[in-house]
């Protein structure tokens, strides 16, 4: 009776009952959520990078790199290195949708190119050695706050000095047109944040554009020279501050005291020249570009040489821009001619070689290397009288055979390296009797 008491109550749960174990939830109902989780967490942190990368940098003048970034530079606070582009924000107005012409602006103009920036205009300057503080940048600058739609200036560009040097060391402030739309912003920001030459149009002005000037780049234009700009203008902002730059047209204009010198590119038309220019204590020193030497490398030429030993010296008064006159004019034209004439010629030459490579190469190539062509026959050896004249005809002969032999016997890529060495050498060889011809001229006048 007492067993059967029990197994009653245990059959209607009164004294317990066996807990039904249950099952564990699946794996894709436990992995749902967490790759959920992980989506937001990383959309999130994506979308904080893009806000900070497609917002303009916004200053904190207590801090004194920022600080630095919108004063005018001193010999102890340089300016900065890049133009800045600035928007005059005050902080009350920073939850309002920022200008979306400076916005388009910002998003189009290369970083590497200009800073662009937001800050409080009228908020008090701190207290440093800088010599502003307690001012504002809207007193130091003169800046019209009130303007609409807003108030845009840019410091340290290219174009905001009075005297056009790209010094840095006053501020241009943008009509409020220019707020009009990005493109607008953006094309009226062109001359203040690339680096664009002085243009000399009259011989008067060279001088105290470039020769005066502690340190010049001339660029001598001749023929088309639009290709040449970009990497003109890159060198040049990488060196900004520390290089005065012009441009003239070396068709209608020559730089007198420097030009015709001995270790001076002559003047050949159609092709630009660069000239540098550093000026000590009114001694002149100067180099030229090389035959066809791009840009880079010639500066890079000159940066090279720290103690200027490259440099030819002169007298400040001896560099003088004159009008080219006919007879130059003439001379550079010929100049161009025979240069034409020798690269069409050089260029015969090598389609020449390349065939006769082929034909001496066989059906399966490999030229005098063992591929199956014929080495090539010297040729016949000169009349033998006796003479000096023979003997040397005869040693060049051999010469040239012994040339022609060791040629054929080189691999494809040896003689690709030859014909470039062969090539450089006719390139100098040209270039040193132009500047031959040039000194000649120059004495004959």
């Amino acid at each position: 009776a007492i067993l059967d008491e029990i197994i009653a109550n245990f059959r209607s749960n009164k004294m317990g009952s066996i807990k039904r174990r249950e099952t564990p939830p699946s794996v894709d109902k436990l992995l749902k959520p967490a790759l959920a989780i992980t989506g937001v967490a990383i959309m999130w942190a994506f979308l904080k990078n893009v806000l900070t990368i497609t917002s303009p940098l916004r200053l904190d003048l207590n801090e004194y790199e920022h600080l630095s970034m919108v004063l005018p530079p001193t010999p102890t606070h340089p300016s900065a290195s890049t133009p800045v582009v600035a928007l005059c924000l005050s902080d009350s107005d920073l939850s309002a949708p920022l200008n979306s012409a400076f916005l388009d602006a910002f998003l189009s103009v290369d970083e590497s190119v200009a800073t662009f920036v937001t800050v409080d205009c009228d908020s008090p300057l701190p207290v440093s050695d800088h010599g502003w503080s307690g001012s504002t940048l809207a007193r130091v600058y003169g800046l019209d706050l009130s303007a609409t739609p807003a108030t845009v200036f840019v410091l340290h560009g290219y174009a905001s000095s009075p005297s056009g040097d790209g010094s840095g060391a006053a501020v241009a402030r943008l009509p409020a047109k220019s707020l009009r739309s990005g493109a607008v912003l953006t094309k009226a920001l062109g001359r203040h944040v690339h680096p664009r030459p002085n243009r000399v149009t009259k011989t008067g002005q060279f001088q105290p554009l470039c020769v005066s000037r502690p340190a010049c780049l001339a660029v001598l234009k001749s023929g088309d020279t639009k290709g040449l700009l970009p990497d003109i203008e890159g060198e040049v902002r990488r060196r900004k501050h520390e290089l005065d730059f012009v441009s003239l047209d070396s068709d209608t204009i020559e730089v007198g005291g420097v030009e015709g010198t001995e270790g001076s590119e002559p003047y050949v038309e159609g092709r630009t020249r660069y000239l540098y220019i550093r000026n000590e204590a009114g001694v002149v020193e100067y180099r030229f570009s090389g035959f066809d030497q791009g840009i880079a490398s010639f500066l890079g030429d000159v940066d090279a040489d720290e103690e200027g030993r490259s440099l030819r010296a002169v007298g400040e008064d001896d560099v003088k821009a004159k009008v080219r006159n006919k007879r130059s004019r003439e001379r550079g034209v010929k100049r161009r001619v025979e240069l034409e004439k020798r690269e069409a010629a050089g260029g015969q030459a090598a389609k020449k070689g390349k065939d006769k490579k082929k034909k001496k190469g066989g059906l399966f190539g490999g030229g005098g290397g063992g591929g199956g062509g014929p080495s090539p026959s010297p040729p016949p050896p000169p009349p033998q009288d006796g003479s000096r004249k023979s003997e040397r005809a005869r040693r060049k002969a051999q010469q040239k055979a012994d040339r022609d032999a060791a040629y054929a016997g080189l691999s494809e890529e040896e003689r690709e390296a030859e014909d470039r060495r062969r090539e450089e050498d006719r390139r100098r060889r040209m270039e040193e009797e132009m500047r031959r011809n040039s000194v000649e001229d120059a004495d004959g006048e």
